[in-house]
């Protein structure tokens, strides 16, 4: 950890979060959009994450959702 910190790698990372976060900003606006939401708090949430499975080995979960509602779900 010591060593992504200290590097040009911690600098890509950061510079790439907040291309996406530039990204995420529009994505927001698009969908607000499409769906006539266009007063109050929303929400665009992508989650990410890996389990181990014993029979199978990694099992990969990919969602996303908007104001807590599930739109795209994808499973590895």
């Amino acid at each position: 950890m010591k060593e992504f910190i200290s590097g040009d790698r911690f600098k890509e990372y950061t510079e790439i979060r907040e291309r996406l976060q530039q990204t995420n900003k529009i994505n927001i606006t698009v969908l607000m959009q499409q769906f006539s939401h266009s007063h109050g708090v929303h929400t665009y949430q992508r989650m990410y994450g890996c389990d181990w499975d014993d029979e199978t080995n990694i099992s990969n979960n990919l969602n996303y959702s908007n104001n807590t509602t599930d739109k795209i779900a994808f499973t590895g």
